[in-house]
């Protein structure tokens, strides 16, 4: 792994962000960006090609030479630790200020999130603390796991009757994405003879398969086989044999409730509300009023912190980031009911199956009820009330 991968993984680049950071574009379209680091003289240059992907070399300020080893797992000295650690820190900084955080690593992982929110409303977590690449897709009516995706070395898949690796001549420590999936037994010896199918790896075989991403199974294979998965959480199914649609893409019966991320490094929320207890804010398209947002701070607090009512939703607001302007993104004020003490941190999250919140996402009542019975101190509602 080249030293930059491992600060954008799971990272898209935005190139007008980059550009307002210093990279100028080539003819060719790749963004170049240049500095010399401050304490160890050598001199960083930062691509980004038009596909995404980061590449990086430094220049030996004595020789004039690519400074190769920073590259190397075997040639960590205390010199090249140095220079790793100010080069590290730069690429965390570009990574920070200039990409927008992705679920997955692979393209055809995040774009399979992408369509599983807009159809079911479902995200992935996250819910073991020393795995922050393995997530889950959940039913979130009753948490039932319909799609895994994780990390597994290529030499650990293998075809029903193979050893594992055998296909590709010797076993591989290749890193490849692949999503478990839940299928009709029946389905399960059929699929596994084509490219890109597998054994189901860590899971029950006769009832899960494996599929590899970027290995050539189309997008839409996919989605309707996470459908069916999911259908296998349901339990009874309509009449006709179609499944009933899931509770959370039916209309409410009530105000939904939402939990929502607040990044403490673009907005101070509590510096807000000291000046109006109504937040202003862009939201989901089906944030309704009446319903109830918990707001989750993101790193480096990571807590649930505040409970708001949304007031009105669905209003033309001029956001001071320009990009949201051109998107046409609509905003929504909220009141604040409650300020959560202690907060609810996300080690206690993920004891209900959430992880780290990315984006808009239902409240799950189990975790509801967990973050009201931690609180021992609240405010009054807005209005007095």
């Amino acid at each position: 792994m080249r030293f930059e991968e491992r600060y954008f993984r799971r990272k898209v680049p935005d190139s007008e962000k980059l550009e307002r950071y210093g990279f100028r574009r080539l003819d060719d379209g790749t963004l170049y960006y240049t500095t010399v680091l401050t304490e160890t003289d050598f001199r960083a240059e930062i691509r980004v090609d038009p596909s995404g992907a980061v590449t990086g070399i430094l220049i030996d300020p004595e020789f004039g030479d690519e400074f190769y080893q920073i590259h190397s797992d075997s040639q960590r000295g205390a010199f090249t630790a140095r220079i790793g650690e100010e080069y590290g820190g730069l690429l965390e900084e570009i990574a920070r200020e200039c990409c927008i955080p992705q679920p997955f690593v692979t393209a055809q992982a995040n774009r399979i999130a992408r369509q599983l929110l807009q159809e079911f409303g479902d995200r992935p977590d996250f819910p073991f603390d020393k795995d922050e690449e393995t997530g889950v897709f959940r039913n979130p009516d009753n948490r039932k796991w319909y799609g895994i995706v994780l990390q597994v070395e290529r030499g650990k898949l293998k075809k029903p009757g193979a050893a594992s690796g055998e296909e590709d001549g010797v076993a591989s420590q290749e890193t490849v994405e692949v999503i478990n999936i839940k299928v009709r037994p029946e389905t399960i010896l059929p699929l596994t003879e084509r490219e890109g199918f597998y054994e189901c790896y860590h899971m029950n075989k006769r009832h899960w398969i494996t599929v590899a991403f970027g290995a050539g199974v189309p997008d839409e294979e996919i989605l309707a086989l996470l459908g069916e998965s999911r259908g296998f959480t349901l339990g009874k199914r309509a009449a006709g044999g179609r499944r009933k649609a899931p509770a959370e893409t039916r209309a409410p019966e009530g105000p939904r409730k939402w939990l929502m991320p607040a990044s403490v490094n673009r907005f101070d929320v509590p510096a807000a509300l000291k000046r109006d207890p109504v937040l202003v804010c862009k939201h989901g398209k089906r944030v309704k009023p009446g319903d109830l947002v918990y707001l989750y701070f993101s790193a480096p607090v990571s807590a649930i912190r505040y409970q708001f009512r949304v007031v009105e939703s669905d209003i033309t607001y001029h956001f001071s980031e320009e990009k949201l302007n051109r998107q046409g993104e609509k905003a929504m004020r909220m009141e604040l009911l409650r300020e959560f003490e202690p907060m609810f941190p996300l080690s206690s999250m993920r004891k209900h199956g959430v992880g780290p919140v990315r984006g808009p996402r239902y409240m799950p009542e189990e975790l509801e009820e967990a973050v009201l019975g931690n609180c021992t101190a609240e405010i009054p509602e807005a209005g007095g009330q």
